[in-house]
């Protein structure tokens, strides 16, 4: 998301800002948040569910989440993915584009900055 921003708003310094441990973080980051949401289901065990009816008795073993025996877990658990899953990313995606609506609604005032012809002139060496 923050790429995206500095890639608008500072096009020439964006290159900067991306560099190989930064990219390793985020895909060490990639790799260990779904693995830390994921190890609760580590420790579900299967069980055996049955459907009583009037034309007989089904049961088939499935492999389903035991949290309830841990009482409040699952109700915090879940609400835990939907802030982690969810919730997060939306209101860094909404704050990302906000700030760069703002930059790009933001009036420019050329009356000031000098003609280009000018800013290359003093950009250039002077040799003697």
């Amino acid at each position: 998301m923050r790429d995206r921003y500095y890639a608008i708003v500072h096009p020439l310094s964006a290159v900067v800002v991306h560099s190989k441990s930064r990219a390793r973080k985020l895909i060490a980051v990639t790799w260990l948040v779904p693995l830390i949401l994921a190890s609760p289901y580590l420790y579900c065990r299967s069980y055996t569910f049955t459907i009583y009816s009037r034309y007989g008795v089904a049961s088939r073993q499935i492999c389903a989440d035991r949290f309830d025996d841990l009482g409040h877990f699952r109700r915090g658990f879940f609400l835990m993915l939907f802030v982690v899953v969810y919730l997060v990313p939306m209101a860094l995606i909404g704050l990302t584009c906000f700030r760069i609506a703002v930059t790009l609604h933001r009036p420019t005032t050329h009356d000031n900055a000098a003609p280009i012809a000018q800013q290359r002139e003093n950009n250039k060496r002077k040799v003697i």
